[in-house]
């Protein structure tokens, strides 16, 4: 009661708090907390934006779609058809968009690549493990995977949003990925928070994009896509459309 309604909510999250999707908590009248409020997740007050965050289909898009994975690794990690069809989709909207899927998707590809990107898209598998956590690209299983540390905080100079739809297997995963696109100047991040349904993530990812193109910051086009993908009664569960948290650097 304390905020003004529709004003954008920064949380910051400490330890078990962290897995809690604060979109879906209601307040006495049964309102949701996305309803009321812009949710943003801040990764602490001494990252700030310094350069835009606006959005339009002339930017330069980056986008990686169900990488060809080790043979070693497709067991626990199958393939993602719908990953595919995402990346096609997204790469629709924009006007010079570089898409690497399949057996193109390799780490050195995507190395070679994002400098230029703009907006950065991943819809495929990441991963947790003893030596840190990693986007699962094609090639074998020790080349196939890009670790964090591998992404140069230059390389992400020119980038606005990243967008990082994959299925995990841990939170961890993408928390850490997510970090250091962030720590790296990009001022939004989107995470999923777990395994994500594919036909409504399709259609989630399509109204956000679109109300981005709009004018609109991304806290506020995920919250329309948000309410919009809860109209449809297949998919009014919180499953399927509160599987993303939005990070932003403070303003």
């Amino acid at each position: 009661d304390l905020l003004e309604p529709q004003r954008t909510l920064f949380i910051e999250p400490d330890d078990d708090l962290a897995g809690i999707p604060f979109e879906v908590l209601r307040d006495e009248a049964g309102t949701l907390l996305c309803d009321r409020y812009r949710i943003a997740y801040a990764v602490g007050a001494w990252y700030r934006k310094n350069r835009p965050e606006n959005v339009n289909r002339q930017l330069h898009l980056l986008v990686i779609g169900n990488p060809s994975l080790a043979p070693a690794l497709t067991q626990d990690y199958p393939p993602l058809q719908h990953a595919y069809h995402e990346a096609l989709e997204v790469a629709g909207l924009f006007r010079t968009p570089t898409l690497l899927a399949g057996k193109a998707a390799t780490a050195h590809s995507v190395v070679e690549d994002i400098p230029r990107a703009e907006v950065f898209h991943f819809a495929g598998h990441a991963l947790s493990d003893a030596k840190g956590s990693g986007l699962l690209l094609a090639g074998n299983a020790k080349s196939g995977i890009l670790r964090p540390s591998e992404i140069d905080a230059g390389q992400l100079a020119h980038c606005r949003l990243a967008v990082l739809s994959a299925c995990v297997t841990g939170a961890p995963a993408l928390d850490t990925v997510s970090r250091r696109f962030l720590v790296g100047g990009v001022p939004v991040v989107i995470a999923s928070r777990w395994n994500v349904d594919s036909l409504a993530t399709a259609n989630l990812m399509r109204t956000f994009y679109g109300q981005l193109f709009q004018g609109r910051s991304a806290p506020e086009a995920f919250r329309i896509a948000a309410a919009k993908i809860r109209e449809q009664q297949q998919f009014r569960f919180p499953y399927y459309w509160a599987g993303f948290q939005v990070f932003s650097l403070l303003p």
